[in-house]
């Protein structure tokens, strides 16, 4: 397996990314790529056509951006225009302004989409403005630090009923659910350990069973288009 550097932008800490299936199909003309991807899934590494290559350097442009340089950006952000960016913003425009100064071109033209809101990202903004900034600065602004949001600041952290690896979580959110237990967490390698009320597990198994039931429709769907 290989090693995945993990980053302070959390949403690029993944090794298959499901997107890139979709890139797959679009250039490749709608040619299926599910044996593509089960291969990815399997060795982790894939290989690509000559001719998508090329269709993918034609239409893709893309620049590396390191952990450094991405806090650096959401300094001179908020310095400069007083915008509070969250790192994976901060990493899309870093790239672009490499390519504003950098000899690679883009393929075409360049628009950054802020992706979340820097409140959910605490550590990347402490790293890049400080503690200081993140208790004197985010928390008493309600336009950085939004009255929901700030209201679970407030919230005492509960751990009880944990949900762990390798354990039976069907018969425990049932036992969750039917209220044997007050409250429950999760705990998972990559989000830490989250809490969750009632409700919110009765909530959160009624989408998981609906993720679910998704993924098995598009697995048909795939297998009847062969």
């Amino acid at each position: 397996k290989l090693d995945m550097r993990r980053t302070l932008s959390e949403a690029i800490n993944i090794q298959v990314p499901y997107n890139f299936e979709r890139v797959m199909y679009l250039l490749s003309g709608g040619q299926n790529q599910t044996e593509a991807m089960l291969k990815m899934e399997q060795t982790q590494v894939i290989t690509l056509s000559k001719d998508l290559h090329a269709k993918l350097q034609d239409w893709v442009s893309t620049y590396r951006v390191e952990d450094s340089e991405m806090l650096g950006t959401v300094q001179n952000l908020w310095g400069c225009h007083k915008y509070l960016s969250d790192p994976h913003t901060a990493v899309g425009v870093n790239a672009a302004q490499k390519f504003l100064h950098g000899t690679q071109r883009p393929c075409g033209a360049v628009i950054c989409l802020a992706t979340a809101h820097a409140c959910k990202f605490e550590d990347a903004i402490r790293k890049a403005l400080g503690s200081k900034f993140w208790d004197g600065t985010v928390l008493n602004d309600p336009k950085l630090m939004p009255p929901t949001a700030g209201s679970l600041q407030k919230l005492p952290e509960i751990s009880r009923g944990t949900f762990r690896e390798g354990e039976d979580w069907t018969q425990r959110l049932r036992e969750v659910i039917e209220g044997r237990y007050p409250e429950a967490t999760l705990v998972t390698p990559h989000l830490g350990t989250l809490w969750f009320s009632n409700q919110a597990m009765a909530m959160l198994l009624g989408i998981t069973t609906a993720v679910c039931f998704a993924a098995i429709l598009s697995k048909f769907a795939r297998r009847s288009k062969r």
